[in-house]
């Protein structure tokens, strides 16, 4: 494996993970509107959110993994993204006390909608270094998916999203 590819497998992985977070804590949110903050329906996704959060942290910027990143721009935006989680999304879900089954609606809001943004940024942020590393793959003809882990990024990103809006209208129709 390339440096380049470790490299992308931390930025592409940590669009997953934060798109996946955004999408369950939006979920969440919407279902509280309609059932208690301690619902196991709610608290299954809090949970979900704190197990994908924890992947995120221990393995994609992990210390380690941060190290192999060579590009600086990156590793600072991959450390200020997860900076930015820790406080607002890992610190606002226990100060509300939402992993704990309490808390409000509006905090659960609040919590998606930093989730939302993070995401947002994150992806805004690290675009123009998958846009040039696209086109290093195709100026140098690799082509194969293999080759090229920023589709896996792109597809890893459209599946989470699919996901979370199959699992918001499995919801939905339940709910109603």
């Amino acid at each position: 494996m390339s440096k380049d590819n470790v490299e992308s497998a931390c930025v592409s992985c940590s669009h997953s993970h934060l798109t996946t977070v955004s999408a369950i804590l939006s979920e969440a949110a919407r279902m509280a509107k309609t059932l208690p903050m301690d619902s196991p329906e709610i608290q299954k996704r809090i949970i979900a959110v704190e197990k994908e959060l924890g992947v995120w942290e221990r393995f994609d910027v992990s210390p380690e993994a941060l190290s192999k990143v060579q590009n600086e721009k990156e590793k600072k935006i991959l450390r200020n993204t997860l900076n930015r989680v820790r406080q607002e999304i890992r610190h606002q879900l226990e100060i509300s006390k939402i992993r704990w089954g309490s808390g409000s609606v509006e905090d659960l809001e609040n919590i998606a909608s930093s989730a939302s943004d993070i995401d947002e940024e994150f992806r805004r942020e690290i675009a123009p270094f998958y846009l040039d590393r696209i086109e290093k793959h195709i100026s140098t003809g690799q082509t194969s998916v293999s080759d090229n882990t920023w589709i896996w990024w792109i597809v890893g990103g459209a599946l989470a999203g699919f996901m979370g809006w199959l699992m918001f209208k499995k919801k939905e129709e339940e709910v109603v």
